[in-house]
This record gives C-alpha cells, structure tokens and sequence, in this order.
C-alpha cells in the first residue's frame, strides 16, 4: 500500500466485495451508508455485532478496501476531527429523527463514532435537554472512540477498491 491510499475495514457476517447503500430501518451516527473504519480492531467489532444481531447466521468477517487518498478531492465530505457539538447534533438528528435527512448533501462523512447501547439513552437525554453538550460528551467517553467512513453516495463507493476477506 503507498502513501497515497489507506486500508478501510468494513465488518460484516457475510464477505462484501461490492459495497452499496442498503435501505435498512437502523439508525446510524451518519445516516443511510457503507461503513467503515481505519480501525480493523473496530470492524472486528462491528463483525461480531452483526451476526448476534442477524441471528447467529454467517460468521464474522471483515472485508478490506483500499481508498486512493486523491479521490477526496472529487467528494462532497463532512469531516468531524473530533467529538463537537455540531457532530453530536448531527448524529442525534440522524439516529433519532426518522425525518432527517442529511443524504443528499455528502458524499462521505468521516468522524468518531458513537457505538453501544448506552449511547441511544445519552442521544435521548441530549435531545432533550435534560443533559449538556458537556455532560452528553464526558457520558460517550470520546477518548475511546474510533473513526468511521460512512460512504453516502454511489460516487464515493465507486472510490473503494476490494481487496481480500480476513
């Protein structure tokens, strides 16, 4: 791999060599997309999580893309560097309202994620201004969180290359 792309991990319980945009019920940090993460600890993760969730059917899996760095530049990105409030609103407006919809303005988001249940009763208490931006953050424990790529449109999938299945 040159300096000029990077390995995304996409954890799954069934290989994807050919990334798309699923229309699924499930309410994401970022949205209707294809994620993934530079962290393949994380996808591991996000592996094991879809079997249970699926029913025990496949096992975990993780695919692995490589990404031409030089493709952003052709990209409509929202880049969060780090856990802010507008990142945490727009997670919240995604996850909790069935109206919102962010799909149409980027190709690719990029940001820490929110993963595991608690979030969902942090999100909720957020929105309802029963906690702080600062307290809804310390909750989330930000020091802990991983990035994830979600892939919004066909253009941005269209930069993913398939490599192997591990």
């Amino acid at each position: 791999m040159n300096k000029k792309s990077i390995f995304l991990y996409h954890g799954s319980n069934i290989p994807v060599k050919y990334p798309k945009i699923l229309n699924t019920k499930t309410k994401h940090d970022f949205g209707r997309a294809f994620y993934t993460t530079t962290n393949y600890e994380q996808a591991c993760s996000w592996a094991k999580h879809k079997v249970r969730i699926s029913g025990y059917v496949g096992k975990p899996v993780v695919s692995v893309f490589s990404f031409d760095i030089s493709s952003l530049s052709k990209l409509r990105i929202l880049k969060f560097d780090s856990p802010t409030k507008i990142w945490l609103e727009y997670i919240m407006n995604n996850r909790l309202n069935p109206r919102y919809e962010g799909i149409s303005k980027y190709d690719l988001v990029i940001g820490p994620l929110i993963d595991g249940y608690l979030s969902w009763d942090t999100l909720k208490m957020y929105s309802n201004n029963l906690i702080t931006y600062e307290e809804a953050i310390d909750r989330l424990h930000p020091e802990n969180l991983d990035d994830q790529w979600a892939f919004k449109s066909q253009i941005s999938l269209s930069c993913l290359q398939y490599r192997r299945t591990l």
